[in-house]
């Protein structure tokens, strides 16, 4: 570990948004926008490559400061919890 940071893995393009990530076990949860509108991303934690994405609301405020979600999705008993900056909030499984 050079200079005490850890190794870049990966990166990836997701969209606009201020989520965070929740990295359950060899799978690592986000949410993003895209014209299309807000998504629950699942990524593989060793390779950045996508799992799956659910559509979960409309996009807020496209092309406008602060655009797209703003929440990180919570993960507990197999099931992934998410908000959108609009106030939907869900439940899709791992």
């Amino acid at each position: 570990m050079a200079g005490g940071r850890p190794p870049v893995l990966w990166r990836l393009e997701l969209g606009r948004g201020y989520s965070g990530f929740a990295a359950v076990g060899e799978r690592v949860y986000t949410m993003c926008q895209s014209f299309l509108g807000q998504c629950v991303v699942c990524l593989d934690a060793g390779t950045g490559t996508r799992i799956w994405q659910r559509r979960v609301d409309d996009a807020w405020r496209l092309g406008e400061e602060y655009a797209g979600p703003m929440a990180t999705p919570t993960v507990c008993d197999g099931r992934v919890y998410f908000a959108s900056a609009s106030g939907v909030a869900g439940c899709a499984m791992r």
